[in-house]
């Protein structure tokens, strides 16, 4: 199967959101099954998530790392493989033998791999970097050390690893909710429903009821940005690679919380303080947590979504 095809949208025609893949139903079929696949994808987007990241919890605690997340960076980095790794088996294990799909249907694409992710992953340093900038630029942080990795050699291979153990985490949660989710609703209802339903279950399995709601707000925002890149590009490289950068960076470049994780390395670029309004640092939370990374998610939504180039909806399955 080609991953939505490569003619998801069409220049030349109206852009077919609602364009059913399957056959037409009435609306109240169709938002009955909608409540049920709802149901259904969020208890196998726990199982696909959650079980795996038990299963890797505890062989991590059997080879002897009990405090996953309070022994330091290296510790970590080797928990963001361990946790998640597991995950990804599990659902690809379930898209090749229970859907009998082939992996290209989850944005797989056999050309430019590498160099996708690359130039995603530059792109979502560079993200993260114009948010934290903005913030210091409204006195949100207070500026510490400059490049303080560079006297730690010791923090420079802690920051290597979390670039491994964040390419990890980040491509794991891509393959299941861009990957795995997103082309599923679509196949069964309409480009639309798929994005929206991707979008609200990645968003309820990242819920922290002791969050501010403009982190939730943000964090839907997020999976609606990656569904979009996913579709404009056809592939999920591109999705994985800036979602690691961004969370790599953020952590490792500004001594930063990402989604209220410290991972305890010195700044790769500059040490930053918080000492701004929770709206406009993030707080706890970290910069995902700020009214400019609600806008710039806006802007780039809007730009993804009118996006000349971006081809006219379709999803095969080759036999």
């Amino acid at each position: 199967m080609q991953f939505l095809g490569n003619e998801l949208f069409d220049k030349t025609e109206p852009r077919p959101w609602l364009k059913p893949f399957g056959p037409e139903r009435s609306k109240a079929s169709s938002l009955s099954i909608g409540i049920l696949i709802f149901i259904l994808l969020t208890i196998l987007s726990l199982v696909f998530s959650v079980f795996g990241q038990v299963v890797g919890a505890n062989i991590l605690s059997l080879a002897g790392f009990s405090d996953l997340f309070g022994s330091g960076p290296r510790v970590l980095a080797l928990v963001l493989f361990g946790l998640f790794l597991p995950s990804a088996v599990i659902t690809m294990v379930w898209v090749r033998y229970a859907e009998n799909l082939p992996f290209t249907s989850m944005g797989f694409s056999k050309t430019a791999r590498l160099r996708t992710f690359v130039r995603g992953h530059a792109i979502g340093i560079g993200t993260i970097s114009i948010i934290v900038a903005a913030i210091w630029i409204s006195n949100g942080y207070e500026v510490g050390a400059i490049l303080p990795a560079f006297s730690s050699p010791a923090g420079l291979i802690s920051i290597i690893l979390l670039l491994l153990g964040f390419a990890v985490q980040s491509s794991v949660e891509e393959i299941i909710f861009r990957g795995w989710m997103l082309g599923t609703v679509t196949r069964r209802f309409n480009l639309l429903t798929g994005i929206i339903i991707s979008s609200l279950i990645f968003a309820l399995l990242h819920f922290d009821g002791d969050n501010h709601w403009i982190t939730s707000v943000n964090i839907i925002l997020f999976a609606v940005f990656a569904a979009l890149w996913t579709i404009k590009t056809g592939n999920i490289w591109g999705a994985m690679g800036w979602h690691a950068g961004w969370n790599w960076m953020q952590s490792v470049g500004y001594e930063l919380p990402v989604t209220g994780i410290e991972v305890g390395t010195p700044a790769l670029v500059v040490e930053l303080t918080d000492q701004g309004a929770l709206l406009l640092t993030g707080g706890n939370i970290g910069p995902e947590g700020s009214y400019f990374c609600t806008a710039l998610f806006v802007v780039m939504i809007v730009y993804m979504a009118r996006s000349a180039n971006a081809p006219a909806i379709e999803a095969r399955v080759e036999s």
